[in-house]
């Protein structure tokens, strides 16, 4: 498992303040499926029990022109390739990801508009949750998918 690999490489007590960038692109075409929500907490938990949440020093956002699995880095604008917005939607909403830096790593596309498109896309994905209800120290987050559906899930309060 790529995460395990990580983990070894960082885990040294030489290497303690080191961490690791995910890059959705890699981590697809690697093998790890991010598009359906089984697909993407079977990622997390190899991650997770992997190199570990903790360990996660910045993100690099952007989408793949390449096949799971398929070892080619080829990086598309978030939402115009194979991932489409699901997986980035789950990344922003990750509380545990909250003040870990995002990077837009696309190819250029009408200069600075390109961007500015992606910056506004994110945004919307980001505005998707709100919290719904706080009692007895759990929070009930709703968050609406990409696909307009509605999401559930309770979290331990402060």
């Amino acid at each position: 498992d790529l995460f395990a690999q990580l983990d070894g490489m960082v885990s040294s007590r030489t290497m303690i303040r080191m961490g690791v960038c995910v890059d959705t692109c890699h981590a697809f075409v690697a093998g790890y499926e991010l598009r359906t929500e089984e697909g993407f907490d079977a990622t997390w938990r190899a991650l997770r029990g992997g190199v570990g949440i903790r360990r996660i020093r910045a993100l690099h956002f952007n989408d793949t022109q390449q096949e799971l699995g398929s070892r080619r880095d080829r990086h598309r604008r978030v939402g115009d390739g194979r991932l489409g917005s699901y997986p980035f939607w789950r990344l922003l909403r990750e509380s545990t990801l909250q003040n870990v830096p995002a990077v837009l790593e696309t190819p250029p596309l009408h200069g600075n508009r390109a961007f500015r498109e992606q910056l506004q896309h994110l945004r919307r994905l980001a505005r998707r949750v709100r919290r719904v209800h706080c009692r007895w120290g759990q929070v009930l987050l709703e968050a609406q998918r990409p696909d307009g559906r509605l999401r559930r899930r309770r979290e331990r309060g402060l």
